[in-house]
C-alpha cells in the first residue's frame, strides 16, 4: 500500500477554530464532533484547547531575522523610498544579511555571496503584503529638490493675487496652459506576447533613431483646445506637412533645430492665439523656458493684447502644469498605437515627415477632450483653485534635503542632571550616559548597516522663480537688458579671417611685438565681459556656464569651443601662431 499523500496544513480558518473551541468549552458539542463539523484535526483542536488560542501565531519554521526586526527593516524600505532611493531586490537581500550579521543571529543565508537568498525574499514579501515590486521611473535631482513647498506656497499666492486683481476668479475659459513637448518619428517598442523562455524578442522599427519634432499645445480650463503647432527642422514649408492635421492647425520651420525659440514664440503668440482669444484679459501660465520670458518684443505684444504670462517655478511643472499632468501622456500613448498599426500595414514605407502629421492627427483627435483638458487644471489646484492639492509625497525629497542643510543641523551635546554631590557620582553619571550611547539598537544596527543618502538643499542662481512676465518690473529689465545687448554688438570686432601665405617675420625689436599686443588687447578689452568674443552670444543665455574661459592675452571671455586654441581667443591665437612660424623661418 502507498505512502499517503501528506494533507496541506491549517486548511481550517480562525474563524472556524475559534467557534469549535467555544462549543468544546461551553460543553455544547465534544472535542470529535467539533473538528469534524468545522474541518479541524483533533489533535490540533485538542493542542490549542490545551495551550490556549493564539490567532496570531504563525505556522512553519521562524523567520530568520524574527518579526520585530522584520518590522523595522519594512520600516527602513518605506523611509528609503520616500526620500527617492529606492532598495533594489538584491540590496536588500544584502541589507537583511548585513542586519542578521551583526545582530548576531543565527541564520542561513549564503555566506559566500553575503546575501539572504530568494526564498527568504519571497517569504519577507508574504509576510509583508504592503510592499510589492515595482518598476521606478527617473526624476532627476533638480527636479527632487526644486519641488519645494516654500516655492509652491509662493506659486499658489501669485496666482491668487492674478486672479484676484484681474477678475479671473470663476472664469475658466480666460485661463490657459501652453506647453511644448518633443515626438520621435518612430515606432515604439513596447510589452509584447512571445513564446515563454525565448531569450530575445525583436520588434522591428522604421530606424535607428527617428527625427525629433516639436508639437506646441494649449487648452483652457473649460478643455477648450487650440489646434496644435508642430515645429520641423529646415527652412522651407511644404504643404504635405500639414496633411491631416486638424484644421487651424500651423507648422513651423527652425533652420537650427526643431526646439522652440523666442522667434517662434512671438509667431505662434501673434498669429496663433491671439486671434483666438477673446476680448479682455486673459492669463496664460507657462513655464520659465528662455523662449518664453526673455523676449522684449514678445513680452510687450501680450501686455497690448491684455495677456497676463504667469511663469511656472523651474522643475516644479510635473505637478503644477495641467498639460503635463493630464494630456501629453494620452496624447503619446495614442501616437504610438498609431505610429505602431501605420508601420504594420505599411512595411515597404519609412516613416517620415509627411506621414507623421496624419498619426499626430489621429491622436489629437482622442486626446485633446474636454475631459482631459479639464482634469488638468483641477489636479493642478488652478481651476477650481486649491492650494493644496499637491500631495505630500511630492515634496518628500526636497523635505529631506531641507532637514540636512546646514542651516538645520545642530550638533547637540548630550546634557547631564548636574548635582551637588561629590566628583565621584557625576563620574558615575558620565560613564553610564556613555554606556547608554554605545548600546545599539536594531533600528541603529539597520541605518548602520544601511544609512540613509544625505541630500544637501542647494539654491542654483539661474533658478526661476514665480513671477508676472508682463509686469512694469520685468518689462523694463529685459528692455534695459535688449538694449544693452545691442549697444554691445554695434562695438564688437568681428574676427579675422585666417590668411593662407603668412609671410615671415622681419627682424623687429621685441618692443614692436608688444605694441602689438597692447593694441589687440585693447581692442578686445571694450568688449562686455558677458559676451563670447568669438560668437557674441551672451553668458546669460548660455545652457552650459562651465564651458566659458578666458583668453590669457586679451582677457576677452568666450566659449571653449568657439576657441581652435587653448585658452586663447582665435585672433590672438592666430597672431601668435604667425609670430611663432616667423621665428623659425627666421632661424
Amino acid at each position: 500500500m502507498g505512502k499517503e499523500k501528506a494533507s496541506d496544513p491549517r486548511k481550517w480558518t480562525e474563524e472556524n477554530m475559534k467557534k469549535a473551541i467555544e462549543y468544546v468549552i461551553s460543553k455544547k458539542m465534544g472535542v470529535n464532533e467539533a473538528s469534524r463539523t468545522y474541518e479541524i484535526p483533533s489533535r490540533t483542536l485538542r493542542r490549542h484547547i490545551l495551550k490556549g488560542w493564539d490567532s496570531k501565531q504563525n505556522i512553519g519554521r521562524p523567520s530568520e531575522l524574527g518579526h520585530e526586526n522584520e518590522l523595522k527593516l519594512v520600516a527602513h524600505i518605506k523611509r528609503l523610498e520616500s526620500i527617492g532611493f529606492p532598495l533594489e531586490q538584491s540590496r536588500l537581500q544584502s541589507i537583511a544579511y548585513d542586519f542578521a550579521e551583526k545582530l548576531e543571529l543565527p541564520h542561513r543565508f549564503n555566506k559566500e555571496k553575503k546575501q539572504a537568498g530568494w526564498d527568504w525574499f519571497q517569504g519577507f514579501m508574504k509576510r509583508h503584503p504592503e510592499l510589492s515590486k515595482r518598476k521606478a521611473e527617473g526624476l532627476s535631482l533638480a527636479r527632487a529638490t526644486g519641488m519645494n513647498r516654500q516655492d509652491v506656497n509662493n506659486y499658489f499666492e501669485m496666482l491668487l493675487k492674478v486672479l484676484t486683481e484681474n477678475d479671473l476668479l470663476g472664469k475658466p475659459e480666460r485661463i490657459f496652459n501652453m506647453d511644448e513637448s518633443g515626438i520621435q518619428i518612430n515606432n515604439k517598442t513596447g510589452i509584447v506576447v512571445a513564446s515563454k523562455g525565448a531569450k530575445c524578442v525583436n520588434s522591428v522599427t522604421s530606424a535607428e533613431k527617428g527625427e525629433h519634432i516639436s508639437i506646441i499645445a494649449c487648452c483652457n480650463a473649460e478643455g477648450t483646445f487650440l489646434p496644435p503647432v508642430l515645429i520641423f527642422k529646415g527652412k522651407y514649408k511644404k504643404p504635405e506637412f500639414s496633411e491631416g492635421l486638424p484644421p487651424g492647425s500651423d507648422v513651423f520651420m527652425n533652420q537650427k533645430s526643431s526646439y522652440i525659440n523666442a522667434d517662434l514664440f512671438y509667431n505662434w503668440m501673434n498669429d496663433h492665439f491671439i486671434p483666438r482669444k477673446s476680448d479682455g484679459k486673459v492669463l496664460l501660465i507657462l513655464d520659465g523656458h528662455s523662449s518664453h520670458s526673455n523676449s522684449y518684443k514678445m513680452l510687450q505684444l501680450a501686455k497690448e493684447n491684455e495677456i497676463i504670462l504667469l511663469c511656472l517655478p523651474s522643475h516644479t511643472t510635473q505637478a503644477l502644469q495641467p498639460l503635463d499632468k493630464s494630456f501629453f501622456k494620452p496624447f503619446k500613448s495614442y501616437l504610438s498605437k498609431a505610429v505602431t498599426t501605420w508601420f504594420i500595414n505599411n512595411k515597404e514605407r519609412h516613416l517620415n515627415r509627411q506621414h507623421i502629421s496624419k498619426l499626430i492627427g489621429e491622436a489629437w483627435y482622442k486626446s485633446a477632450i474636454p475631459a482631459i483638458g479639464v482634469s488638468g487644471f483641477k489636479a493642478t489646484g488652478i481651476y477650481p483653485y486649491d492650494p493644496n492639492i499637491v500631495p505630500d509625497y511630492f515634496f518628500s525629497v526636497s523635505d529631506a534635503a531641507v532637514r540636512n542643510s546646514p542651516d538645520n543641523i545642530q550638533n547637540s551635546d548630550l546634557s547631564l542632571p548636574s548635582t551637588s554631590t561629590s566628583s565621584i557620582n557625576q563620574s558615575d553619571q558620565i560613564a553610564h550616559a556613555s554606556d547608554v550611547l554605545q548600546k545599539e539598537t536594531p533600528t541603529k544596527t539597520l541605518q548602520i548597516v544601511s544609512p540613509l543618502p544625505v541630500l544637501r538643499h542647494k539654491t542654483s542662481k539661474r533658478k526661476q522663480n514665480v513671477k508676472i512676465l508682463t509686469s512694469e518690473t520685468h518689462l523694463a529689465t529685459r528692455k534695459l537688458f535688449e538694449e544693452k545687448k545691442k549697444s554691445q554688438k554695434k562695438h564688437l570686432v568681428a574676427p579675422a579671417k585666417r590668411k593662407k601665405n603668412v609671410a615671415e617675420v622681419s627682424s623687429s625689436s621685441e618692443s614692436e611685438e608688444e605694441l602689438q599686443l597692447s593694441e589687440s588687447s585693447e581692442e578686445c578689452s571694450d568688449e562686455n565681459e558677458n559676451t563670447c568674443v568669438e560668437c557674441l552670444e551672451s553668458y546669460f543665455h548660455t545652457k552650459k556656464k562651465s564651458d566659458w574661459i578666458q583668453c590669457l592675452q586679451c582677457s576677452g571671455w568666450l566659449h571653449e569651443d568657439c576657441s581652435n586654441f587653448p585658452e586663447k581667443c582665435n585672433k590672438c591665437g592666430d597672431q601668435n601662431k604667425g609670430k611663432g612660424k616667423g621665428k623659425k623661418t627666421k632661424k
